[in-house]
């Protein structure tokens, strides 16, 4: 796994600090078979309280998310959290359902740069389960609209940030070849998915069903 702009691989134990000793939050990259447990993770994406995902549409946030929180979570898709917000709204209180879990897996809402009020109601939330002991796994929305305002009101002990990408390469091949088995498709048809010009997972599995239905 490879860190962003520069990090080193292999985060230290301890966050790295600026030069008047301020913590500076973690940030990771990779893809999402690296988190999915073939290498291991850095201490503060483990036990940070608060973890934001980020990346393009069908990279695996969720899923890597899910994995993440492990068994006892609780996944609020965009359109529950669009119900519930009108109610926070009202009483200035989150359900229990919420605050309580373990962990809780959270699907940004789209537009959220455009929408203080939400980015307010979503840190307090955040801050309450911060306070109550619970992880939160906070994905970024399908349109990739900016969660910096929200990130940048935690404190960088209590977050970490992993950025999602596509596989290149060698990396790229391995996973076509393995849809390929996995589907039953002649490996003869791996270099037309792993040469499309605007890759993606869906895009590779649903090319390699095309090409084997014509053949």
């Amino acid at each position: 796994m490879t860190a962003d702009h520069g990090i080193a691989e292999g985060l230290p134990p301890d966050p790295l600090t600026d030069l008047d000793g301020t913590p500076l939050p973690t940030l990771v990259s990779g893809t999402s078979t690296e988190f999915l447990g073939r290498k291991p993770l850095p201490r503060a994406v483990k036990r940070r309280p608060v973890v934001f995902l980020l990346g393009p549409k069908g990279v695996g946030k969720t899923t890597v998310a899910l994995h993440l929180a492990g068994e006892e979570r609780r996944y609020v898709p965009e359109e529950e959290l669009l119900v519930a917000l009108p109610a926070y709204a009202r009483s200035r209180r989150w359900e229990e359902t919420f605050l309580s879990p373990a962990a809780l897996v959270l699907e940004a809402p789209c537009f959220l740069s455009r929408r203080p009020a939400v980015t307010h109601a979503l840190q307090d939330l955040l801050q309450q389960r911060i306070a109550r002991g619970g992880r939160s796994f906070i994905c970024e929305a399908e349109d990739e609209d900016p969660m910096g305002d929200l990130m940048g009101r935690l404190d960088p002990m209590q977050k970490a940030t992993m950025v999602l990408r596509f596989p290149v390469g060698r990396g790229r091949r391995r996973y076509v070849m393995r849809i390929c088995d996995e589907l039953g498709v002649d490996r003869a048809h791996a270099r037309a998915a792993t040469a499309l010009q605007d890759w993606t997972y869906a895009a590779a599995r649903r090319t390699l069903m095309e090409l084997s239905t014509r053949s």
